[in-house]
């Protein structure tokens, strides 16, 4: 009888040995982490993707990651947009996969938007990145908790999805904008070093002087933006629906 027993117990841990090793290979080929959700980092969470700014279902972060620095792992799940500051080589390591290079044929531009929304709202991403570059990454990053349908990225020159708006203005040194007036709540967010200030209602609402700085204007006030600075600057308004 203790024979027997000892047969059915090297039995089930077999089968439940087997049935591990089946979900770590799946969550491989799948990319999801066989790390409990509670014990994953959100991205803004992770110290490089520091939270700067939050309100209500929206949530900003200045992304930082040195040369030859990674980030931890942490989990992409919510509809997010990057706005680049300054580009850098990057590799990526999804969950119990190998480090790959992030595919980009150039450099991106400074102020063009990365919208990765509807790939992290369709799946989750567990990842860590690392900056295989001499510079430093530096991103803008806008997220929204808000729920909305599923779907398909649509291919368009500019954002304008579920979430977000894009706008972008190229003001020559001393120019400044007309009044702009929003029915969402909208982020100004400075390209460049230089200063500029925003006029909010004929009042100083902000002043920025480097690249990656931000402001938050509610919806439905009337502003305009001004390039105090001698070079042109370019701003990227985002609405946040």
């Amino acid at each position: 009888m203790h024979v027997k027993m000892e047969s059915i117990r090297y039995l089930i841990l077999g089968l439940l040995g087997t049935l591990v090793n089946v979900g770590y290979t799946q969550s491989q080929q799948s990319g999801f982490s066989p790390v409990a959700a509670q014990d994953r980092l959100e991205m803004w969470e992770e110290p490089r993707h520091q939270l700067v700014f939050e309100k209500d279902q929206l949530k900003v972060m200045e992304v930082r990651i040195p040369p030859s620095d990674s980030a931890f792992y942490h989990v992409h799940r919510y509809p997010t947009i990057y706005v680049v500051i300054n580009d850098a080589k990057m590799w990526s390591q999804v969950w119990g996969k190998d480090w790959n290079r992030i595919p980009r044929p150039k450099y991106r531009e400074r102020g063009s938007i990365s919208d990765l929304s509807y790939g992290y709202y369709n799946r989750d991403l567990y990842h860590r990145v690392s900056n295989h570059d001499t510079a430093t990454l530096h991103l803008i990053a806008v997220l929204s908790t808000k729920e909305a349908p599923m779907g398909d990225q649509v291919e368009s020159e500019v954002v304008d999805n579920h979430w977000f708006r894009e706008h972008r203005f190229a003001l020559e040194g001393k120019i400044q904008t007309e009044n702009l007036i929003f029915s969402n709540p909208t982020i100004v967010i400075q390209c460049s070093e230089g200063e500029s200030v925003i006029q909010e209602s004929d009042v100083t609402h902000s002043t920025k002087t480097k690249a990656g700085a931000f402001s938050w204007h509610e919806a439905g006030s009337t502003f305009r933006i001004e390039n105090i600075s001698s070079h042109e600057q370019l701003f990227v308004v985002i609405e946040i629906k």
